[in-house]
């Protein structure tokens, strides 16, 4: 019974946000192929359906069991967001698959993402817009840049769609091209609340999660997705007609996501300033690992640009380094389940 009541509460509390960890796992598989690692990107491809399917049985049970509890963090301004964690996740396994024989599970992938992006956000905006009543600066964080990154993964799939399709190609890539624009607007209002809070409302060691790495993950998806728009391959008439406009906002979005970098950096040796902190676990630490993995995919694709080539020689240093951090996150939340089984033995006895 101990076993069973254990359990329960654990999937009773189960972070919104857990797919990050698909994310975390997707992006190093994409990452990886892009950088001819196909060995690795095959390990972390297999790992990554595996995360997949157990998240979305163990959301199942916890929807069938505990629907009170998701539905209270749903309308929580600051847990609501990391939902989106699905969107971006299922959106992340579709873009790796995109060259394979799984044509239609990508395809499959893509339409869960796209219904699943659908039904999130605008619920999580009517209740914004109907039911909170505490001021943003309180409530805004880091995974508010979901938004923005499940809409650019959309842009970023419907664009590798559209290479596979015939006559619906052109709706297809305006459809990608304004899920782009859309993410970078949804970017440009959040990050003006994330900054306000920064500057203005006195910020704690605690108040500093691991999500606040999206402000940089969410550039470097919005990178990708604007270098796939830009790309000569696609034949359309009307990105030829904003190509120029499409190349100049990427470097620019690719310019600012970097900028956030050594920021990022300081403001984690801030709050991790021993390494007791360093070493306690927690679900916003693969929120780290995204936003690296996506750098590097994001330097992989804008050093395709004439002039940029000289980028591609850092490709390979962040991708190690997210793995590195993918590495020692897996060690951390291992280390912390174990902790957790060993009490509950120990209580046992």
């Amino acid at each position: 019974m101990q076993w069973r009541a254990w359990f329960q509460t654990r999937i009773r509390t189960l972070s919104p946000a857990y797919f990050s960890v698909v994310m975390a796992t997707g992006i190093l598989s994409v990452g990886s192929e892009l950088n001819g690692w196909r060995v690795v990107s095959n390990f972390f491809l297999v790992l990554s359906f595996i995360f997949f399917i157990s998240f979305l049985l163990l959301y199942g049970f916890r929807w069938i069991r505990f629907a009170s509890y998701m539905r209270a963090d749903f309308i929580h301004p600051e847990r609501s967001f990391g939902f989106l964690t699905l969107v971006a996740a299922t959106d992340v396994l579709a873009i790796r698959l995109n060259g394979t024989h799984e044509l239609w599970l990508m395809v499959l992938l893509a339409l869960m993402g796209l219904l699943s992006w659908m039904a999130l956000l605008y619920m999580q905006f009517a209740y914004l817009i109907f039911e909170n009543v505490r001021p943003i600066a309180e409530v805004v964080n880091g995974s508010w840049l979901l938004a923005p990154v499940a809409t650019q993964s959309l842009a970023i799939v419907g664009t590798l769609v559209a290479t596979h399709t015939g006559e619906e190609r052109e709706w297809i890539l305006v459809a990608s091209f304004a899920l782009w624009a859309l993410g970078i607007l949804f970017y440009l209002l959040f990050i003006v609340f994330i900054l306000y809070r920064f500057f203005f409302c006195g910020v704690r060691q605690e108040d500093l999660a691991p999500s606040y790495w999206i402000n940089m993950g969410a550039m470097a998806i919005a990178t990708v997705a604007g270098a796939h728009l830009a790309s000569p391959d696609l034949e359309s008439s009307f990105l030829r007609l904003v190509h120029s406009f499409v190349v100049a906002l990427t470097v620019m979005m690719w310019a600012w996501g970097s900028w956030w970098f050594p920021l990022l950096l300081i403001m984690g040796g801030w709050k991790y300033r021993s390494l007791r902190k360093l070493l306690h676990y927690e679900t916003g630490l693969w929120s780290i690992i995204f936003p690296l993995g996506m750098y590097a995919v994001s330097l992989f694709f804008i050093s395709q640009f004439p002039g940029l080539h000289f980028l591609s020689r850092f490709v390979a240093t962040f991708l190690i380094f997210a793995i590195v951090a993918w590495c020692f996150t897996l060690l951390l939340w291992g280390s912390a389940t174990a902790q957790a089984l060993k009490r509950l033995f120990q209580s046992g006895h």
